[in-house]
């Protein structure tokens, strides 16, 4: 789970740069458009088609995609969360299964061990039914 609270440090911290970077952003393009009608001469427009518009649609895109970083950040760490979640289901599981398994062994061995008693009784009794059945006949020999 160490894992899991650094990752989501990160993207906390991911998540705070970039809603500063969004603030610093939006706050240079209205301090742009504040002094736009001051500062409107040859000079202005050169800058801002040769340098800021770039700047700016530059840095559109990279809000755009540190947003989108952020959001598969942020379905990473759901999806982590749901394997440890799934981990910790599938080790008591395990541990159910090892239980159940380990009953089922201590069954067959009783089994087992019935049968063989079972067998042996068996076998005594088939013996004794010979011996009686030897002592019916001689006896039977002897006439009436």
């Amino acid at each position: 789970m160490d894992d899991v609270n650094w990752l989501r440090s990160r993207i906390t911290l991911n998540e705070e740069l970039l809603w500063q970077a969004r603030q610093f952003s939006r706050g240079l393009l209205e301090y742009r458009a504040d002094i736009a009608t001051l500062w409107d001469d040859s000079a202005a427009r050169h800058v801002r088609t040769r340098f800021l518009l770039p700047h700016q649609e530059d840095a559109a895109r990279l809000l755009e995609c540190l947003m989108q970083q952020a959001g598969k950040l942020s379905e990473a760490m759901a999806e982590l969360e749901q394997v440890y979640l799934s981990a910790a289901e599938a080790d008591r599981l395990s541990a159910d299964i090892d239980r159940f398994l380990e009953e089922a062994f201590r069954e067959i061995r009783s089994a087992a061990d019935s049968i063989e008693r079972a067998t042996t009784a068996a076998a005594q009794s088939l013996s004794s039914s010979s011996h009686a059945e030897e002592m019916v006949q001689r006896a039977n020999s002897y006439g009436p």
